[in-house]
């Protein structure tokens, strides 16, 4: 049986393989969410429990992503430990799959598809709610990477 010789070089390129996985997994969830949620506003008027529906949509296509940030979160705390550093390239994937990509594919479909007049006004608030949360998830993941250069 061969040994295989664990360096430390290995060891970041398995965990930035792992995130990115974990990454892509996420994103894909927090699109089909809010992809659902678009769906959902066109269904016809005499659909049965229409507006029971939209809400149960729209509330899974806000209560997903935060649940998994935590999760994101507790991830990228674990590569920073393990590595000793904090990648850049790690930030980048953390970022882009989780706050930035599914939030900005969301908007432009909706522009798409008809635009502000698409949404109730209290769903239009929800997403610039939304758009700014990507931008404090940016903050975050700016703040961590500093924190783990310095570390």
């Amino acid at each position: 049986m061969a040994r295989r010789i664990v360096t430390r070089e290995l060891l970041v390129q398995e965990v930035r393989w792992n995130f990115l996985r974990l990454a892509l997994k996420e994103a894909s969830l927090v699109l089909a969410c809010a992809a659902l949620a678009v769906a959902a506003c066109y269904l016809p008027s005499g659909f049965p429990l229409r507006t029971q529906v939209l809400s149960a949509c729209w509330a899974l296509a806000f209560i997903v992503p935060p649940v998994l940030y935590l999760v994101t979160l507790t991830a990228v705390g674990g590569v920073a430990r393990d590595s000793g550093e904090f990648t850049w390239g790690i930030w980048s994937i953390a970022a882009l799959a989780t706050a930035v990509w599914p939030v900005a594919c969301l908007e432009v479909g909706l522009y798409f598809l008809g635009g502000q007049g698409v949404l109730e006004p209290q769903i239009q608030r929800a997403l610039y709610l939304a758009a700014i949360l990507s931008a404090l998830q940016f903050l975050w993941w700016s703040v961590a990477a500093g924190l783990g250069r310095v570390r």
